[in-house]
Parts: structure tokens; sequence; C-alpha cells
């Protein structure tokens, strides 16, 4: 834990020479350094380098400001600033294996006011190994002109080192702040399907990962988002485990995102909860639960949470798939498994729920819900079809379940359904 500590009074030079190295585990005169080997799961075992500690700063300025191509900065432990951490603006840079918004042990907060900023340009990599713990507002901050096709792998954000306690930043864990006009946050990873490279999104104040306007075209791969790195036991965020919001003008939407083998668990509010958006695919997530489907892990309300309000449409998305092998696990939560609602002048329609597994909530399965009713569908009845925009998913109803018959390993259902 014992290390050099750079305390600044000024802030340091911009970085804006490209090809650079800035290795805080290439330090002689830092004592014992390395590198973490451990699973993010598991917690990180890194011994850090240098402190750039930002307590004698007056000015809002971040610790390290970048604006070039291919820097590389790892090995540091970056606190106590008054702005950002970190800020990126140029292509193909890299930030990994350092602790940000923590004290040197990685168990205590000494906030940043952000933890990495994003603004410009292609290629971020951020991860793996960070911890992006214990900032004011948001570990991650993805706005500014657009950045484009970037990566979050391999971190533990919201969490200490151990990956088994709260160290939650203040605001969304990752937080995309699209444009208001024509052009598009886009094309960024979020955890990459491997155990090596998910991110523990957990304890984090308001939502583990938010999109705002117009942000298209993530995959969210494999991550646990509101649990402990263990999928145990519930670090709750503070709002929404996924929270994907629209915005009111032509078109101003979170769109085409995948969510793919994630847990989605222990969040205070609804594990995912979009609002006047579209175009998002959810298959094999655990939302709920844990991985092996038993244990009680449930969101504070609905496992999902579709509404439409104001601002555009809430449409084409698509929970679970045509096989079991695509299923969600939607298990335990506080409300519906499944809740789509419409509640003001936009509609809420054209929206998937295929195969998925249910059980252990404490409202329906699946809720198509009347804006001026509680639980339930609205007209038409049972079995209904219809056109009418002033509930649930334009005009589907639930299905009508007449037999269900068992035959060895066979079941067979029959009924009639929208």
């Amino acid at each position: 834990v014992d290390g050099p500590v750079i305390d600044l009074s000024s802030p340091l030079p911009l970085l804006d020479s490209d090809d650079l190295v800035l290795d805080g585990y290439d330090c002689a005169g830092c004592g014992a350094v390395s590198e973490n080997t451990n699973e993010p799961a598991d917690g990180f075992n890194l011994q850090i380098g240098p402190t750039i500690d930002g307590s004698g700063l007056s000015s809002a300025e971040p610790l390290l400001s970048i604006d070039a191509d291919n820097v590389q900065v790892r090995g540091l432990n970056l606190r106590n600033g008054p702005a950002a951490a970190v800020s990126v603006d140029g292509d193909d840079n890299v930030i990994e294996g350092c602790l940000i918004g923590t004290d040197r042990d990685g168990l205590t907060a000494a906030p940043n006011q952000v933890g990495i900023e994003v603004l410009d340009d292609e290629g971020t990599v951020i991860g793996p190994y960070n911890v992006i713990s214990g900032n004011l507002d948001e570990g991650i901050y993805l706005g500014g002109d657009n950045p484009d096709f970037g990566e979050i792998v391999g971190n533990l954000i919201g969490t200490d080192i151990t990956a088994d306690a709260a160290l939650g930043n203040g605001g969304h864990g990752i937080e995309a702040w699209g444009p208001g006009g024509s052009s598009v946050l886009r094309y960024w990873d979020v955890g990459d399907g491997t155990t090596s490279g998910a991110n523990i999104i957990s304890g984090n104040g308001e939502s583990g990962i938010y999109h705002f306007r117009r942000v298209s075209t993530w995959d969210v791969l494999g991550n646990s988002i509101g649990t402990n790195g263990a999928n145990t036991e519930a670090i709750p965020n503070g709002e929404y485990g996924v929270r994907l919001e629209g915005d009111s003008g032509s078109d101003r939407v979170p769109r085409y995102t995948d969510f793919e083998d994630n847990v989605i668990s222990g969040n205070t509010l609804a594990g995912v909860y979009a609002t006047d958006c579209r175009d998002a695919d959810f298959v094999r997530n655990f939302v709920g639960t844990d991985p092996t489907g038993l244990l009680d892990l449930g969101n504070g309300e609905e496992g999902f949470y579709l509404l439409s309000l104001s601002e555009d449409h809430l449409e084409d998305f698509t929970i679970g798939g045509y096989t079991e092998v695509d299923a969600n696990t939607i298990a335990f939560n506080a409300g519906d498994g499944v809740r789509l609602r419409r509640d003001g002048s936009q509609q809420n329609r054209n929206n998937a729920v295929l195969i998925n597994t249910y059980y252990g909530n404490g409202g329906l399965a699946v809720d198509l819900e009347a804006a001026s009713s509680g639980d339930g569908p609205g007209d038409p009845g049972p079995g209904g079809c219809g056109n009418d925009t002033s509930y649930g998913n334009r005009g589907a109803s639930e299905p009508v379940i007449n037999t269900a018959l068992i035959d060895g390993a066979d079941l067979t259902i029959a009924g009639t359904a929208c």
C-alpha cells in the first residue's frame, strides 16, 4: 500500500504526444508493485504504483488530460481530483490497472468529481483491471463530441477492490449522454462475454448503466449489475440496473443495443427501466437472480419496466428468444417480471416478449397495463386483439391457456393469443 504520492498544487501538463506510455508498474522507486492476476469476480490483487493526488488543486482541471493518440495510462492511483481523474480526447487510448477515486488500498473512497470522461474521437479502451469507485458523480462519463468505437472491459465500477463491498460512485456507474442533434454516440462494448472481460457495476448512487438521447449500437455482454463479483449477494445500484431514456425532439432516443448474458439483480428499483426509446434486445440475462437461478437477488421493483411517456414511442424491444437457449431468467423481483405501460402521448408498441423463464416475482409474469387502471390488461379482454393505443403494447392482451398436458418429457399447451 505504501508508495510515492505526487501532491499537485497546479495542473499537470496536457498529454499531447502520441504513442506515450505512462506506466506506474514500471517504477524503480515505488517499492513492491505488481499487476493484477485475478478475474474481476474475485477482486483485484494489484499493488499500485504512484499516487497523483489533486487535493491541492484550486481549479477544476482533470488530473490527467489526454489530447493525443495511442496513449497508455496504467498502474496509477488517481484520487481527490476536483474534476475528472482522466479526461480523454484522442484515438486509441488505453486506461488499465488503475485505482480511480479510491485510496491506495482500494478500500477507501478518495473521490474525484468524475472517474473517467471520454469526450471525443475513437477507440478508447477502459480496462482491464481498473477500480473506478468512490467518485462524486459518474464512474465513467461518455459525451462531448460523441466518442465512438470504445470498450469498457474487466473493471470494478462502484465496488471496492475486493468486488465484495460497495464503494459507489455518486452518480451512474456508466453514463452515455448522447447528442441532441443528428449525430450519434455509438459502437461501445461493455464487457466482452468472457469472465476476464466482465465488469462489476454495482453500488453506485444512481443507475449502473444510463443511456440518454442518441446512444446507439452497444453490446453489453456478461456483466454483473447490482451484485458482488460472485453473484451471490446484492450490492444495489441506487436506482436501476440499466436505464434507457429518450428526450423530446425528432428521434432523440437510445437504440440498437444488445444485452446478453448479464446478471441484472439486486438493484433498488427495476432491473431494466426504459422510457421513450427503441430497438433493444435482451437474451440470456438473469434478472433478479444469479446464474444458477436459485438465489433470491430480486430487484426492488420490476424485472423489466418498459414505459412510454410523451417524448417518443417505446418500441421494438425484444425480451427473450424463439428457443429456450435465448431465454432470460426473470425471478424474485418485487414487482412484475415484465411490465409494459403507456402513460403519455406516445405509444408502447411492437415489443416482443418471447420465451423466458419466470418465477417468484411479486406481480405478474408479463403485465400489459392500462394507462387508467392498475395491474392487468386494458380492453380488449383476454385473448382479444385490437389497435387501441391507450394501453401497453398497442392492443396485445394476455393469452388464454385452455389446456396444459404433460406426456413424458413433453408439455403441450393450447390456448389463444393475440
